[in-house]
């Protein structure tokens, strides 16, 4: 009841006024035009790491597991990324007419998101018949077709088609797979318009099929200053660290069958999707826009994470796939192998109209999802070489299924209200403001411990959910989450001014919270961001420096502690929350000193740190240790980013550099440990042969730079660096130095 009373409430409050989208104001030419609700200059879609979706931009905290979010015709891509990554499903490119980086305080206000948004629009027919083609290849052999025709029907009708084909073998010799990635998207768009083209409504279908099954890891030497060593007879970037045959076995969480499978069948995605996009501008300038989406999709990925590099001797149990007992380096691997069936349901509504010197926005997010998901594990081994062989443990391949096994059934339901004010006060002086108010249902069921005191559901080795007293325990809620934000711009002189802004975003628990053997922490994740900055503009010099605040609170997550116990190192598995706050200070600034020359330069100086996080183990001694890593860095969070971009146009020719520099990040949770910086480097030659064609010679890592990272697994609790000398170990890397060329027809 007191839910219904506040939405009617609000209701009755942003009825009483005329809703609209930001425009540029309409009063005197020397009134102040601020663009809130975009981020420029980002490169977004130059991802070091893999080059089939967007990279993740700092915002102080680490990074996302989902990645950059993706919105499509104004709604995500994915209603969320966990079973069913976007970038299965989404690859920009010619069948989009629009994209664009979405500030922080515009995601939190159309999604409740936390961090920055890609905004694409799928392009429509126009009454000129058009021809989109990109066309790209590396030296590695992947190949990229995008295609998109669009055009008029007959009077009033449109249509728009596009495919988008990616043949990509990876740079690893993987023997099993021939691609690592192998896209297909198919798009099509049928648009009505009438009224002078001020109505338009638009049925868009896609479907999608995505196969991927890259393994970016390799081992390393961390020689104890910060710096990694290249392992003799190991290319990293191009040796597989995966056995030959790409094969994983498994137990069915649910059945209990036994199974193997080919990591191709394992990471096969598909989805289909309808949708409707309407918009209609009304004779008083307001602007009425609806989205409407239904996605079914069925979504499999393995994730074989590294889970510990040791060297064993012959009584420990591994042998050769023919039984004879090994000595040597293991490198140890624990699969999470998930399979989810998704039904997303999701509308918008918004409604946008200047009034006065105000830029009033009303919108309405109805969004439903459905999951069924299953998450097996499975423990297995392999040498340490290039093109490894699996080992035995104690004559098993696989072995200890499901320790980490997650399974839940449920959905989730968004009904969000969200109301934004861009407000010219001044000639000199702007406020924007909104506020976002969500109701948040979840229910469903999952094998979890209700208390402390139950251990039906622990996950010990073999767990599926026919196993005797396994249960499913059934979970409902309903919450309010509010969002709100602010921001203030002020001209204190011709080309200088001040800016500021706050943000504050509350989140729950998502499906994926309740997947674990323990039930959910329900506690509310909140985030809060301040920022106050300067600025200065001029023909030629534009700078924005910033000072900011963020923390996120009650990040839930399950570790692993290591410790040695009279010689032998014991892992310790705990459930633990904790905070994070940075404290940062970013110069962002574009010079044009002189004709077809640009220089964009971003230097970020913050403090990411660790708060409230303390914990309570006890190993096989029986002796419980407290540990507490509040005001420690946080790891794999650089302090020193910057990036540098230079360009520069001459006649049909522009040649372009991209660097971005990421400062020494800690290993573990101590601080004892680091990765020294290192560069990741982009560059490129364009030259446009005609206004249909254009050429281009791109490099990716130009400076060849490995980026081993990573994380000693065992090291957590470990205060003495010297232990960690010349430590042979396993890690991820960027992209080694590639090279592609692409070629560009617009007709």
């Amino acid at each position: 009841m007191k839910y219904s009373k506040i939405f009617s409430l609000l209701f009755i409050i942003v009825s009483t006024q005329v809703q609209v989208r930001a425009q540029s104001p309409t009063a005197a030419t020397d009134s102040i035009v601020v663009n809130n609700k975009e981020e420029k200059n980002r490169n977004v879609m130059l991802n070091a790491s893999d080059a089939a979706k967007p990279r993740e931009v700092n915002i102080g905290l680490p990074a996302s597991t989902g990645g950059t979010e993706i919105f499509e015709d104004g709604l995500p891509v994915v209603y969320y990324f966990w079973p069913h990554m976007a970038y299965t499903s989404w690859c920009g490119g010619t069948s989009y007419g629009k994209s664009n980086l979405m500030s922080l305080s515009e995601s939190a206000l159309l999604s409740g998101n936390v961090g920055y948004t890609l905004y694409s629009e799928t392009r429509l027919g126009e009454d000129k018949l058009g021809a989109h083609l990109d066309y790209t290849v590396n030296h590695f052999g992947a190949q990229r077709f995008d295609l998109n025709a669009s055009g008029k029907i007959t009077d009033g009708w449109y249509f728009s088609l596009g495919s988008f084909q990616n043949f990509d073998p990876g740079s690893i010799n993987l023997p099993y797979m021939k691609y690592q990635d192998r896209t297909q998207i198919y798009k099509g768009a049928l648009t009505r318009r009438w009224n002078e083209d001020r109505g338009e409504i638009s049925l868009l279908l896609k479907h999608a099929n995505n196969v991927s099954g890259a393994d970016n890891n390799g081992p390393f030497t961390y020689v104890g200053d910060g710096s990694v060593r290249l392992l003799d007879g190991f290319d990293l970037g191009r040796d597989a660290y995966m056995p030959s045959d790409g094969t994983i076995g498994y137990r069915d969480i649910v059945t209990g069958d036994t199974l193997k499978k080919h990591l191709y069948d394992m990471g096969y995605s598909h989805n289909n999707e309808i949708g409707l996009r309407a918009k209609y501008l009304f004779n008083n300038g307001g602007l009425l826009t609806f989205n409407f989406k239904y996605n079914r999709a069925h979504s499999g990925m393995t994730v074989n994470a590294l889970a510990g590099l040791s060297e064993v001797t012959e009584d420990r149990g591994y042998t050769s796939g023919d039984g004879v007992p090994f000595a040597g380096y293991v490198q140890s691997r624990y699969t999470l192998y998930y399979q989810g069936k998704i039904d997303d349901v999701m509308a918008t509504a918004e409604y946008n109209q200047r009034f006065g010197n105000h830029g009033l926005r009303f919108g309405l997010n109805q969004w439903y999802s459905s999951t069924e998901l299953k998450a097996m594990t499975s423990n297995w081994a392999h040498t340490v070489k290039a093109g490894p062989d699996p080992l035995l443990y104690q004559g098993n391949a696989y072995w200890d299924f499901n320790t980490g096994g997650e399974y839940y059934n449920g959905r989730e339901n968004k009904l969000a209200l969200y109301v934004s004010d861009d407000w010219n006060i001044l000639r000199n002086l702007s406020l924007s403001y909104g506020m976002r108010l969500e109701y948040y249902h979840i229910g469903g069921e999952s094998p979890m411990n209700y208390n402390t005191d139950d251990h039906t559901n622990d996950r010990t080795s073999g767990f599926y959910l026919g196993r005797e007293g396994v249960h499913q325990t059934p979970f409902n809620y309903n919450w309010i989450n509010p969002i709100a934000t602010v921001s203030a711009h002020y001209v204190m002189l011709k080309h200088f001014g001040l800016t500021g802004d706050y943000l504050f975003n509350r989140q729950r628990p998502r499906l994926e919270n309740f997947g674990g053997q323990d039930f959910a922490n329900l506690d509310p994740v909140d985030v809060q961001l301040a920022r106050f900055g300067v600025y200065y503009n001029n023909d030629w010099f534009n700078v924005v420096s910033t000072l900011s605040y963020i923390r996120k609170t009650n990040y839930k997550t399950r570790s692993q502690f290591t410790a040695n116990i009279n010689g032998v190192d014991e892992t310790q598995t705990a459930a633990i929350n904790y905070d994070i706050a940075t404290l940062g200070w970013t110069t962002d600034m574009v010079l044009s000193p002189f004709k077809g020359f640009q220089l964009h330069y971003l230097v970020t100086l913050q403090k990411p740190q660790y708060k409230n996080f303390d914990t309570r183990l006890s190993f096989s001694d029986n002796v419980v240790r407290d540990f507490s890593f509040s005001d420690r860095k946080v790891t794999g969070v650089s302090e020193l980013l910057m990036e540098i971009d230079p360009s520069y146009t001459i006649d049909k020719w522009r040649f372009w550099l991209s660097f971005r520099y990421l400062g020494k990040q800690y290993i573990n949770k101590p601080n004892t440990l680091f990765f020294n910086p290192r560069w990741e480097t982009f560059g490129g030659i364009d030259y446009r042969i005609n206004d249909h064609i254009a050429l281009s010679a791109n490099v990716v890592n130009f400076l060849n730079q490995k980026g081993a990272n990573g994380a000693i697994g065992a090291a957590d609790l470990v205060t003495d660096a010297n232990l960690y000398q010349n430590y042979l170990m396993s890690g991820s890397f960027i992209r080694p130095f590639t090279t592609e060329l692409s070629i560009k027809i617009d007709f």
